[in-house]
């Protein structure tokens, strides 16, 4: 039996490692506005942060299903 480790998106790795390690990421969901993205898929941490930088209200996130 294969044992694999999974972490979420918040773990902030990069594809590289992930990669290296055979880990599997699970993306939470950011949600700015009236706007959803999947952490890591439609949204990058670059990005994420030039959002905050441009928003007037705070993000909010829910864990994936």
């Amino acid at each position: 039996m294969a044992i694999r480790i999974i972490v979420d998106s918040t773990a902030d790795l990069t594809d590289e490692i992930l990669q290296e390690y055979g880990i599997e990421r699970v993306s939470l969901k950011v949600h700015f506005n009236n706007e959803t993205y999947r952490d890591w898929i439609d949204i990058q941490p670059k990005d994420f942060y030039q959002l905050l930088r441009n928003s007037d209200t705070l993000p909010t996130t829910s864990q994936p299903s």
